[in-house]
């Protein structure tokens, strides 16, 4: 039985649960010794289990929320973009767009299936690679003028793809500029080309022209595998094991 099985049954079973309260609610209602200890008692005891059934409901229906965060500029919105349906849904640009907290409300259409998918993850070459530098290189020399010292945007304009040891000449750069005033639009464009770099001395070597292959039943779905919490739902059995009233539910 998989866990989505499970959790539907925990939730049919805390239903039913419910439904069968109702009835007793009716019973009771009807009988002339309400005020009797014994029936108090086991009206306690029916609240009791009541509430913890309403919390499995509760829990079992409620929606898996899902944190994504990352570094500036990651692609995080067109990721999420292109799992929703279309990489352009959400607000993108140079700038900070989505910076704030942005909350997306997910509702399945009833007799909805998961879409299958299968597809590769192209890096790019070596070649590419060099086209981007020299673009974001040339792209920041128009932003930083008169706003760098001449010094700095002569070596700025210096940089070249050609140059073996450009890409740590780059990083010794950025420890020189680092701390002048620049305007935010400037300060976000020296950071892309500082993570644009970072990345490649860290993963250029390995990643640099390879495919990467994608499909539900690999790294989707190990993807999403949450880790095991033995506190649960799924791994409760009985209502006994609910954990008493005075502690954190769930």
């Amino acid at each position: 039985m998989s866990k989505v099985e499970q959790l539907r049954d925990f939730n049919n079973f805390a239903e039913s649960i419910l439904n069968k309260l109702e009835e007793y609610d009716s019973v009771l209602q009807t009988q002339s010794l309400q005020q009797d200890r014994i029936l108090t008692e086991i009206s306690n005891q029916v609240e009791i289990v009541r509430k913890q059934a309403e919390e499995v409901v509760k829990s079992s229906s409620s929606p898996v929320k899902i944190a994504v965060m990352g570094e500036f500029k990651a692609t995080k919105t067109t990721v999420l973009g292109s799992l929703l349906g279309y990489a352009g849904m959400l607000p993108d640009s140079r700038v900070a767009a989505t910076g704030n907290v942005t909350h997306l409300n997910i509702v399945q259409v009833k007799g909805s299936q998961p879409t299958e998918f299968k597809f590769s993850v192209k890096y790019f070459n070596q070649n590419e690679i060099d086209q981007c530098l020299d673009f974001i290189v040339e792209e920041l020399v128009v932003q930083a003028e008169a706003q760098l010292p001449s010094t700095q945007i002569a070596s700025l304009k210096n940089f070249t793809s050609k140059d073996p040891d450009v890409w740590q000449n780059i990083i010794k750069w950025y420890d020189e500029v680092k701390n002048y005033d620049k305007t935010p639009g400037l300060e976000n464009a020296i950071q892309e080309l500082v993570v644009f770099v970072e990345s490649y001395l860290r993963y250029g070597n390995n990643l640099c022209g390879q495919s990467l292959p994608i499909d539900n039943s690999t790294h989707a779905y190990a993807g999403l595998q949450l880790p095991n919490d033995p506190r649960s739902i799924l791994d409760i059995k009985k209502f006994e094991q609910f954990p008493p009233e005075d502690e954190e539910q769930f």
